[in-house]
């Protein structure tokens, strides 16, 4: 919510709006070869135009892409008041730990586990830019956990296993719907 903005509408309440870009539309570009592990610290400062910027209320988004096919290949957005998403590999759990299928998928995808469930976990589902699509709970106590998403729209998403209290992702994994 920013009550020092309103809307044509009158609102002043706003979720997945960007409203600037820093430094422009087209943000800052790093153009470098990537390694698996590699990373990169950067350090965002900002002087006028932008002096009505609060650092809580900004939110960074970074993604890695292929320069050749313009596929994004690994998405990360990090607000200070939200837990970092990341379309990542997590290592929390060896791969072979969590089976996602079918893949693709028309209505029903399954979850299965290597082991039983010590405690809930949640399946959260993004689309390409970030945002949570569906979200539910995995019970304590199964191996097979199954998800109907007849509200999703044909495309790529991103499964997110996340402990339980989706404060660290334990694996994720890309979901073609149709």
């Amino acid at each position: 919510e920013d009550p020092d903005y309103s809307g044509t509408n009158g609102l002043s309440r706003f979720e997945n709006i960007v409203r600037k870009i820093l430094p422009d539309a087209g943000g800052i570009t790093y153009d470098q070869s990537w390694e698996a592990g590699d990373k990169q610290s950067v350090t965002i400062s900002w002087e006028q135009p932008y002096e009505f910027l609060v650092a809580d209320s900004i939110a960074v988004v970074v993604f890695l892409q292929d320069y050749n096919t313009n596929e994004v290949l690994q998405a990360s957005k990090y607000n200070i008041l939200e837990f970092p998403t990341s379309s990542a590999n997590p290592t929390f759990f060896p791969e072979s730990g969590i089976r996602i299928f079918p893949n693709p998928a028309t209505d029903l995808v399954h979850v299965r586990f290597d082991d039983i469930l010590s405690e809930p976990l949640w399946l959260q589902i993004y689309d390409f830019s970030g945002r949570i699509v569906h979200i539910e709970e995995i019970p304590a106590g199964i191996q097979l956990h199954s998800s109907y998403l007849q509200e999703l729209n044909s495309g790529l998403y991103i499964i997110g296993i996340l402990n339980r209290d989706r404060t660290r992702t334990i694996c994720h994994k890309k979901l073609l719907f149709y």
